[in-house]
Order: C-alpha cells, then structure tokens, then sequence
C-alpha cells in the first residue's frame, strides 16, 4: 500500500511498473509468434500446443520472480516461517493458494483451448477479454469474500463491489 508520506513521482513510477508487469503475459504471446511458428510448421507440433508452450514459460518466470519477491517481503516482516506452521498451514496459506492458482490456471488453460481451438481466427480477441474479466471477477471476490479486504468499507462502498462483480460477470 502506498503511503501518503511516498512522493508524488514515486507513486506514478510505482503504477508504470506495475502497469508493465501486468501485461507480460500478452508481451509474451505476441513477441512468441515467432517461435510458435518454427514449432507448428518446422517441428509439426499442434497451434494450441506452441501456444502453451508460450505460456509455460511466461507464467514459469513470471511466478519465480513473484515466490522471491514475496519470500523477501514475508522475511523482512518476520512471517515467512509462520506460514509453514501448523496454524499458518491450516490458516489461511494453503486456502490461498488453491483460492487464487486455481482459478488462474484454469482461465489461462480455458483461454488457450478457446483461442486456439474453439473461436479460430477471432479466438484471441475474444478469450483475452475473457481472461481478464474472469481474473478481475476472481480477485474482487478472493479479495471481498475471503480475505476480508473490504471489511471496513462504507456500506456505498461495498455495494459498487457488488455491482462491479455483477456487471464483470
């Protein structure tokens, strides 16, 4: 969370770099191209599977930078062991886990079956909006339902969560 003592420019720089980083999933599928080529007319290998391909490698880097960054933050506040106790095991760490991978793996698997397999040529322009509509829709209701992220809000407040998850949905 940023703090209002952070300057005014680190703020902005702080929103451009997380701007860029949530669309290194896209970066990736399209500088693939490419590559996805190579392996579906050199190599025979079916489009949808270059097309995971992609993703798996994407997604590999993208989470191992993520894992260091969080195992960073946890150790420096002094948490990192108490996930792996038995009250942070039976708390809230393994339920996170399965309430946000799930759901991401599923979506960015249903993206490429669908992009790829079932919508032909307009397949990417209609999954990606999906998959980002289902992400959102997943991270306002992880983030509500769950973890308690909107606990103290005002009442308005809430009630705009709600018809944001009903409009996305």
């Amino acid at each position: 969370v940023l703090k209002p003592s952070y300057s005014t420019g680190y703020k902005i720089g702080v929103c451009v770099v997380a701007g860029v980083l949530c669309t290194q999933l896209q970066f990736a599928f399209v500088f693939s191209s490419s590559m996805r080529d190579t392996l579906t007319t050199d190599h025979g290998i079916g489009d949808a599977r270059s097309v995971g391909l992609t993703f798996f490698f994407a997604i590999t880097i993208c989470a191992l930078v993520s894992v260091v960054l969080t195992a960073m933050k946890l150790r420096r506040e002094g948490t990192l062991g108490w996930m792996w106790t038995a009250a942070g095991v039976r708390g809230r760490t393994v339920k996170t886990l399965l309430v946000m991978a799930v759901p991401w793996v599923v979506q960015s698997h249903l993206y490429g079956v669908a992009a790829n397999a079932l919508l032909g040529d307009y397949g990417d322009a209609i999954g990606w909006p999906i998959l980002i509509v289902t992400t959102n829709v997943t991270g306002l209701m992880v983030g509500w339902r769950f973890l308690g992220e909107w606990d103290n809000a005002r009442t308005e407040t809430k009630g705009w969560v709600v018809k944001s998850i009903c409009l996305s949905a």
